[in-house]
């Protein structure tokens, strides 16, 4: 199954899959490696986000604190440059997305089981350190979703 897609086409009224892959109930119950959280936010990925020559409108997107100069950049929003330097984060709309008792689960004994979720609101796909975890109260945490 690695690298396989969902296993079921999207509906296209949601944007998701049908039906998705997860862990067994029989391996579910062997425990978690992280603990089982249901909601997620769409916050955007951590980048370097420095202005090219002092341009605000475009930002380097490579990793933060990455070696050498920048090299990869991306026009920024004006909506999303006080965020960006604030916070380093680009992209993300904010949302908050649920999962399933079974996905979550699946998520917290196998963090890696999954590469990209869901967002409800853009109603897509989209890679997992986009997204972090909410606690129980719905705070965000510092945990990347897949971490």
């Amino acid at each position: 199954m690695e690298a396989a897609s969902a296993p079921a086409t999207i509906n296209p009224a949601t944007g998701q899959h049908r039906a998705y892959w997860v862990l067994s109930e029989a391996e579910r119950a062997q425990g978690f490696v992280r603990p089982v959280r249901h909601s997620y936010l769409h916050r955007g990925r951590k980048v370097c986000g420095k202005p090219r020559d002092g341009d605000v409108d475009l930002a380097c997107v490579m990793e933060p604190a990455h070696p050498g100069e920048c090299s990869q950049w991306t026009r920024v929003r004006p909506e999303h440059r006080e965020r960006l330097r604030a916070h380093g984060l680009l992209g993300g709309c904010g949302a908050v997305t649920s999962m399933s008792n079974a996905i979550a689960e699946t998520y917290a004994r196998d963090p890696k089981f999954y590469g990209a979720t869901f967002c409800s609101k853009c109603r897509e796909h989209i890679p997992l350190r986009e997204f972090a975890w909410l606690d129980e109260d719905q705070s965000e945490t510092d945990e990347v979703v897949g971490s």
